[in-house]
């Protein structure tokens, strides 16, 4: 089926195959790039914003809770006022970083978590403000205490409702990294997968094509060769529709002209032989056996005529066969050139999957930048770990007084460890993402040594229809050799024809011309033996 094809369009369908496999591998590979990204989007700008404030509020909320406890341990006027302003600009910014959180809420289920911070902040600032106002007016010990205890109270359960919103978002942190991880390696495996398709269906396609084109090559240059050891005996069998048929008809059809020629050469050769033996006995008779031998004389200029007339049509068919092997070569120079066009097209698919390697090392950075915004909340939770190791000081300083602040000051020590693991954990995750894209990375860097690959089998198809090309010149170059010994064989006719003329006026003059007439036969003789030592050299 694949004969019925020219070579042209033949190797352009199989190249086409190969392009689509290759860009199905492209895009395919695009489409999972895009899901990781995706991925790593939604950590990016959902869930580390949303752990970044989670962890701002309570820190704000620990620093509000600080400088309540300074303000039971240390009672002066100048003490209340200053940690009534770190109180209020604590409390303002928590509340802007409420504000922003809430901004990020993706799902039903944050939303739920945020609620219940919500809500417990939103009685937080009025205890807080009714704190102050007693404490302004030297209130009694118990409604101190009282007061006091209201506040530590909801103090407690906020910073209780922050350690679930944290822990929420550490969860969905974390189920996004494994969904990531997943995507990766099912893309992993469906893409060796689609690899290794690819390549099975290339090397199989190469191999079909070259077979389709080899093959009836090797049948032509066989053939060339049966000819040019004169042997005509064997027939060339030619089907098919393509270039490589064509030049197995044009053989065929030179063949068959070559046996039609050298057949009539023999034919008159073996017709020489026997009028210049038969010349040679009439030069021994007499006067009429010069008149008989004129007669044949005669008869020899017509067969030398024939001769001639037919050596000319051998010449004018060497000729139509070397044009027909000339045709022949410019078709092998078109489809090598149709060939360097599908050449260029796979070049430009391999530049397209080095562009998809590139923007996978672009996600790679953008995990970087995200493990840059960890590195500052681990410095933000190293800090706080600081700050609460010296409110520990100050309370331990403080005797009995500082023992509640002591204890704050144990739970921020508390969670800024707490938030450095998970910043750890994070890390980790990250590290996974960015090992995943390197291998992205190496995969399509893969695809596109094997499109190198195809294209420099490709090269070698082109390589071949050249020595293709090479050959059918070399029989062109033959056909014309050809050609150039009719011409001399013709004229070495003419040139007997014109002696044989000569021979028939001699003839009918004197002995002498008989004489001469007779060494002219053993002459023409020579002649008739070597021609038929030249056709001998052909099977038919």
């Amino acid at each position: 089926m694949l004969r019925k094809l020219k070579i042209s369009h033949r190797t352009l369908l199989f190249f086409a195959l190969v392009a689509v496999l290759l860009a199905a591998l492209g895009l395919f590979s695009l489409m999972q790039m895009s899901a990781i990204r995706a991925a790593g989007s939604e950590i990016d700008s959902d869930w580390m914003p949303s752990q970044a404030a989670a962890d701002d509020m309570a820190l704000n909320l620990a620093h509000v809770r600080i400088e309540s406890m300074r303000q039971l341990a240390f009672q002066d006027a100048e003490t209340l006022r200053k940690s009534d302003e770190q109180i209020a600009a604590a409390m303002t910014v928590l509340s802007q970083l409420m504000a922003r959180y809430e901004e990020h809420i993706s799902n039903p289920d944050e939303a739920r978590v945020f609620g219940v911070v919500k809500n417990v902040y939103a009685s937080y600032p009025q205890a807080l403000q009714d704190r102050q106002r007693v404490l302004a007016a030297n209130p009694s010990e118990d409604r101190a205490a009282a007061v006091n205890a209201r506040v530590s109270e909801l103090g407690h359960q906020l910073e209780q409702a922050l350690l679930e919103l944290r822990s929420f978002n550490e969860e969905g942190a974390h189920h996004a990294v494994e969904a990531a991880t997943s995507v990766y390696r099912n893309a992993q495996r469906v893409i060796a997968s689609v690899i290794l398709v690819a390549l099975v269906s290339t090397v199989a396609l190469a191999l079909l094509l070259t077979a389709s084109i080899v093959r009836p090559m090797r049948r032509a240059v066989a053939v060339s060769n049966q000819i040019a050891k004169g042997d005509l005996t064997h027939e060339v069998h030619v089907n098919g529709n393509d270039e490589a048929t064509e030049l197995l008809t044009s053989l065929s059809e030179m063949q068959a002209n070559l046996r039609s020629i050298i057949g009539q050469i023999n034919d008159s050769a073996h017709v020489l032989t026997a009028s210049a033996e038969e010349m040679s006995a009439v030069m021994l008779d007499s006067t009429e056996g010069l008149q008989r031998q004129n007669d044949q004389i005669e008869q020899a200029a017509t067969a030398v005529n024939e001769m001639t007339c037919a050596v000319e049509e051998v010449a004018s068919n060497a000729v139509s066969t070397s044009e027909a092997s000339r045709a022949s070569s410019e078709s092998a120079q078109q489809g090598r050139m149709q060939l360097e066009d599908a050449i260029a097209s796979i070049q430009a698919l391999a530049a397209d999957v080095v562009s998809a390697s590139a923007r996978a090392g672009e996600l790679a950075d953008q995990t970087h930048n995200i493990t840059r915004v960890l590195d500052v909340i681990r410095a933000v939770a190293e800090q706080t770990n600081l700050l609460a190791l010296n409110a520990a000081i100050e309370a331990a300083r403080a005797g009995d007084a500082g023992r509640g602040f002591a204890v704050v000051a144990d739970e921020v020590r508390a969670l800024a460890k707490r938030t450095g693991e998970s910043t750890r954990e994070i890390e980790s995750m990250l590290g996974s993402i960015q090992q995943g894209t390197g291998l992205t990375v190496e995969a399509l860097q893969q695809g596109a040594s094997r499109a190198q690959t195809t294209l420099d089998k490709a090269e070698a198809a082109g390589v071949a229809l050249v020595r293709i090309a090479e050959t059918v010149a070399g029989i062109n170059e033959r056909n014309l050799v050809i050609a150039s010994a009719s011409e001399e064989q013709a004229q070495v006719a003419r040139e007997i024809d014109r002696n044989l003329v000569s021979i028939r006026d001699l003839s009918v003059q004197t002995s002498a011309g008989a004489q001469q007439t007779s060494v002219a036969t053993q002459e023409l003789s020579r002649l008739a033996v070597d021609l038929n030592g030249l056709v001998s050299r052909f099977r038919m």
